[in-house]
């Protein structure tokens, strides 16, 4: 049944509602666990969120299908609880299709249920979406992922792998007139045994260019496009897969990856580390609870939020991983309040496991989905410790200089901060779905000072800081981090 423009127009009637951050005990200390917001009704089932650059609002699409029109989509506000629909105007279904964030900062989807082999675009701009190139089959469950920059494809390229097939289909990144032609890439032979993997494989751009799959089965690989080869990677060393498990990059050269939780007992409560470039592995902190099903949101001081899932208990309650001492530590525990017409009534606990998502925006991670009953069509708010531990200091950018070129330098504003800025960290714009962000990524810049401001620079590999939009955050000595400022950096 067609979700109409009023529905949505009802949703948003009680608002604009501004977050007021609340802890359930006042004994809990909401600087050594955060706080949640009270959850917010939406129209559907939220099961892939994206970021939209220079935007406020998050674009979140549905799992309902149906009517003359395709995918239930909407935008939403955390910041207001403004909701504002997004639906596809084609008869499109995209539920359990790959997602990511293109170089101009437009969502792009591929594929979806029942194996579609389809592609759109969604331009913020006019709320409206575009149809692409068919792929070369239909993929259900496939895991599309920004390929880096080689003699082959020097504007960058997609990659959309697998999808319950053992095929890839790459293009030209740069294809913004769709003109070009999708390419299958033979790969069966090289893919012998990948079981669980053919669905949403956790695929991520490596410095190199190469394309790592990990966090699914025990073996891991690289993909080299110019070669159209897989190469054997490390072995997990946990078990006999982590599907449904979480494989999150962590800050540093980007080489180096955390991964959580999975299908199999013996492996979800268990993390460990793998560096993709040198293969070493080592086991890190053991989470509290197993965890399958579950999110990651990298934040903008590189810790990791590690919530939701299920498990046996139910894992409620989120922690939070610090790359650099390797520790798990407890946050506060799921809202049980919902706001419905600006009014909070009690609900059951949050779960949020299959078709949930999770991902940080302006320093704060909003957090969406689950198909259990109602909690499924809801929405709530984290705000990480770090933010009740001083004032947030200021970065801004300059007039005029909100884009900068790989291997330049970009200038932001701290007037107003109350304490110094010490650290310049950016994550990248992204798409996340299934547990799986291929595209979130902490860097640190270095910068140097000037009175008012800071001087970044920015890298120069494009496959390490991959052409595209950016959030920017200041951070004090204490830890405490900016609202976040956005950024594009362009190709030389």
């Amino acid at each position: 049944m067609e979700l109409s423009r009023r529905a949505f127009l009802g949703l948003a009637a009680a608002g604009p509602f501004v977050l007021r951050h609340r802890v359930v005990d006042a004994a809990v200390d909401p600087a050594v666990v955060g706080s949640w917001s009270p959850r917010v009704k939406m129209p559907h089932i939220g099961i892939h969120m994206f970021t939209l650059p220079g935007r406020p609002e998050l674009l979140i699409a549905s799992s309902k299908y149906g009517g003359p029109k395709g995918t239930i989509a909407w935008t939403w506000d955390p910041s207001t609880n403004i909701i504002a629909d997004a639906t596809m105007q084609q008869a499109f279904n995209f539920m359990c299709g790959g997602g990511i964030l293109d170089e101009i900062g437009w969502p792009r989807v591929y594929g979806g249920t029942n194996g579609n082999d389809r592609s759109f675009w969604y331009k913020a701009s006019t709320r409206t979406w575009i149809e692409g190139k068919r792929m070369s089959t239909g993929r259900y469950y496939p895991t599309s992922v920004r390929g880096g920059y080689t003699p082959s494809y020097p504007n960058g390229f997609i990659m959309t792998a697998v999808g319950q097939i053992r095929s890839l289909d790459i293009y030209d990144a740069h294809d913004n007139d769709l003109t070009t032609k999708m390419t299958r890439m033979p790969t069966s032979a090289d893919l012998p045994e990948l079981g669980y993997q053919t669905q949403y494989p956790r695929l991520h751009l490596l410095p190199s260019g190469l394309i790592a799959m990990l966090g699914c089965e025990k073996g891991m690989k690289t993909f080299n496009v110019e070669t159209a080869t897989w190469t054997n990677g490390p072995t997990m060393l946990f078990g006999g897969r982590r599907y449904e498990g979480c494989a999150t990059r962590l800050p540093g050269d980007g080489n180096e990856f955390l991964l959580t939780g999975g299908d199999t007992y013996l492996t979800n409560k268990r993390q460990e580390r793998v560096n993709m470039l040198t293969g070493a592995q080592r086991e890190t902190a053991t989470m509290r609870l197993a965890r399958r099903q579950a999110n990651t949101a990298i934040l903008p001081d590189g810790t990791i939020l590690v919530l939701g899932g299920i498990g046996t208990p139910q894992p409620n309650v989120p922690e939070l991983f610090n790359p650099y001492t390797d520790t798990l530590v407890a946050m506060a525990d799921t809202p049980t309040q919902t706001l419905i017409n600006g009014v909070l009534v009690n609900d059951k606990p949050a779960y949020r496991g299959y078709h949930s998502t999770a991902i940080c925006r302006r320093g704060r991670v909003s957090w969406t989905g689950g198909v259990a009953g109602s909690v499924g069509m809801s929405s709530e708010v984290f705000t990480p410790p770090q933010l009740y531990r001083g004032p947030q200091p200021v970065l801004a950018c300059v007039p005029g200089s909100e884009s900068v070129a790989l291997g330049g330098v970009i200038t932001f504003s701290t007037e107003g901060s109350l304490e110094p800025v010490t650290r310049v960290t950016l994550i990248r714009h992204s798409h996340n779905s299934h547990g799986h962000n291929g595209e979130q990524q902490l860097y640190d810049l270095p910068f140097s000072e000037f009175p008012g401001g800071v001087v970044a620079t920015i890298q120069a590999n494009p496959n390490l800081m991959p052409p595209g939009w950016y959030e920017a955050y200041g951070l004090t000595a204490t830890g405490v981090w900016s609202q976040g400022t956005d950024i594009k950096i362009l190709r030389v």
